[in-house]
Formats: C-alpha cells, structure tokens, sequence
C-alpha cells in the first residue's frame, strides 16, 4: 500500500518530508480557466495479449463528438492514451498552460512563509487550506503524480456540515500522491473515499483531477502507468458516480510530457490547497525534509 502521510484532514498540520529521484524542466499553471467538466466516460479496453489503450469514444461534455475511429479494414482502432487525450480540447487548453510557465522551485525563506507538505515517491497526503498551503511531489521520471482536490457542490462546511450556497476555498480537501508502478487501485479509492467523508458521506462533491508525469521511455513504462491510472479512476467514476462528480483538470503525461528527447518536461507537480491552482514544481532542501535529502 502507498503510505498515508496525514489521514484525518481535521487534524492541523504543517510541513513533512523529502522528495524521491530528482528534479528538472517544466512550468505552472494557475486554475483559472473556465474548463467543461469531462466525465472520465473513456471506455477502457484491455486485451487479452496485456496491452491497454483507450477506445475512441464521444464524450457527453466535449465541445464535439469525437470521431469513430477505424482501421483499414474497417475494424474499430484502438488509440494511445496520448492519441486519445489529444482529442479533448479543454485538456489540451490545460495542457499548454501548465508547460507554458517555468518551474517553481519551492523553498523556505523569508519572503516565502508558504506551509509546503512535500510527499515522496510512494506516499499520499491530505491536507485542507487551513492545515497547508501547498501540497508537492517531485523528482518523477516514469512516476506519476496524482493530486485531487474536493469541494461540496453546495459549500457546506466541512465535516459534512451543510451550510447551503456555491463551494468555497475554505471547505476544499486536496490530495497528493507519488505513484511509481501500475498497481495502488485500492489507495487511490481510499483516497477518494477520504474525500467523500471529509464533505459528508451522501452529499455530492466535486473532484478534480490533476495528473503529471512519465514520458516516452523505450520500455512504455510510463504509458502502461497513465493507462492504469485513467482505467482506475474511470471504475472509480463509475461506481461513485452519483456522489462524487470527478473531473480531469490535468493531464500531462506520457507523451504529452516529452520533451522530444525522451525526457519528462515536468517532474514535479504542485497544487495550491486554497485556490486550487496546480504548477509544475521542483522541491528544494529546505522543503524536501531529511527523508528526502538522504
């Protein structure tokens, strides 16, 4: 199981531990943008030769139907996970904000009296606006990042305490994990079950999905991982589908995070717990903790 750094959001906390391989190249970006919601609606399909890849398929919130894919003898084709994001616009949006701003080097200072959590390669953590103010991962080379964020989808308090009216920063919940092969489906449910408790187990959420990392290694280790990662969290979607509504936000993976030379863009992935804003990050000593300097 991935290791739980912080498992009861209502505990306050402050800053953890190290990072896990090492750092490099990326950018930012700032959740601003007025995104369609997209349903993980993907129908993942997994043959018996062991190889996975998504079918083409028309998403309901998509600004156009995607189309219906065939191969020369008219038999449906199977696209990578690549192809197949490519395809969705307001991922593609995200996708080119986020490498088109610098790296952010999170450190301690006197200007910078930000609560960063760092989280190293197989661990998770949770933290709400009023615990942290940044959670962070780095140093991924075929690793992913995951990080989800939840609001109420009618802003009560948190604890599941309803208060009525739109979903504010002060109820949100985020998660981060350092997932370093394709296995972990049992804490990556339990990281949205965490969520679901937190707002009130019944009441409808909203969870965004932010996902970084991997690159076109010659061994598709990174693939088989971004595929693993999206089928997980499309059964997910499924199963909770009437109280957790779960968007993706981001997706820089895989292909879509090469740099041309068979080397990941972004390594590192931070979300702003208040704002929700996600950037690319790498993690200095200051931050990264004894864990992660050792």
């Amino acid at each position: 199981n991935i290791k739980t750094l912080f498992i009861r959001p209502s505990t306050p906390t402050a800053r953890k531990r190290g990072a896990d391989e090492r750092d490099t190249s990326g950018s930012s970006d700032d959740d601003g943008h007025d995104q369609k919601r997209l349903r993980l609606v993907a129908q993942f399909v997994t043959s018996s030769s062991s190889s996975s890849s998504f079918r083409s398929t028309t998403d309901e919130s998509a600004s156009s139907p995607l189309p219906n894919h065939l191969d020369f003898e008219g038999n449906p084709n199977y696209l990578s996970v690549t192809d197949y994001l490519q395809q969705i616009p307001s991922v593609m949006e995200s996708l080119l904000k986020l490498k088109s701003k610098p790296t952010v080097t999170l450190n301690k200072s006197s200007f910078d009296a930000r609560r960063i959590i760092n989280v190293l390669q197989g661990e998770v953590a949770h933290a709400t606006p009023e615990q942290a103010d940044i959670l962070v991962s780095d140093r991924a080379t075929t690793c992913h990042i995951l990080a989800l964020r939840s609001t109420r989808v009618d802003g009560g308090d948190d604890g599941g305490n309803s208060s009525g009216g739109k979903s504010s920063p002060s109820v949100a919940l985020a998660s981060i994990a350092h997932i370093d092969q394709p296995a972990y489906e049992s804490c990556i449910q339990s990281m949205a079950d965490m969520h679901k408790r937190y707002h009130g187990v019944g009441n409808k959420i909203i969870l965004e999905v932010h996902l970084v990392g991997g690159f076109n290694d010659e061994r598709g280790s990174s693939q088989k991982l971004t595929e693993h990662l999206l089928h997980t969290l499309a059964l997910i979607d499924r199963k909770e589908r009437q109280h957790i509504d779960i968007i993706i936000k981001t997706c820089c993976v895989s292909g879509l995070n090469d740099d041309g030379s068979r080397a990941p863009i972004g390594r590192g992935l931070a979300i702003d717990i208040a704002s929700g804003g996600v950037f690319l990050a790498s993690v200095g000593e200051a931050v990264a903790g004894p864990a992660g300097i050792f």
